[in-house]
């Protein structure tokens, strides 16, 4: 059996697990041609935790934003690592600044993917977003339009503040992000 001398189970057993080598040899050399692989033009389903600071300027009720998170995305192309950071502005913090709604949110994001499957030290795949709305809500949920290359490539929501705590009234900045986007 495949050129290996001797009989009985020990032959039939080499003979196996040969078998199973080159398979397994041969699915690797399938999944490597996939390592690294770009995400470019994929559509990506992010789920991410992170956080979002809004500090208000009392005077104005105008907010600069600082927000960061950390978490993956899957597409038809794999399956990524996903970092984000971000700022920005915008009008009034919801009931938080006794406003019905954050108006103007512009926030400039940086969302760096890594393939699962690259090597360590891979350099990642950078998307430059802009998050906006005219309108949202704060706490607890906030949507937002993803623009990359001025054109809308996708949709994200977060939940952040639970229990409607608002900045310096206690609680977490800490909240869930679900997004999807063109890369």
């Amino acid at each position: 059996m495949l050129g290996i001398g001797g009989t009985g189970s020990s032959a039939r057993l080499i003979g196996r697990v040969l078998v199973v080598i080159s398979v397994a040899g041969g699915s690797l050399l399938i999944a490597g041609s996939k390592v690294g692989a770009s995400p470019a033009g994929t559509s990506l389903d992010c789920t991410a935790a992170g956080a979002a600071y809004p500090t208000v300027d009392k005077a104005t009720d105008d907010v600069s934003w600082s927000i960061v998170g950390r978490g993956s995305c899957n597409g038809s192309t794999g399956n990524y690592y996903l970092d984000f950071t971000g700022s920005g502005t915008s009008h009034g913090l919801s009931v938080c600044t006794g406003e019905p709604f954050v108006q103007n949110l512009a926030l400039s994001v940086t969302v760096d993917l890594t393939d699962s499957t690259a090597p360590a030290g891979t350099a990642p795949f950078v998307s430059q977003q802009a998050w906006t709305t005219p309108a949202t809500t704060y706490p607890e949920n906030m949507q937002w339009a993803i623009e990359s290359g001025g054109s809308v490539t996708g949709a994200g929501e977060a939940f952040t503040r639970i229990f409607a705590h608002c900045p310096g009234s206690g609680g977490s900045p800490t909240g869930n992000f679900g997004f999807r986007f063109r890369a």
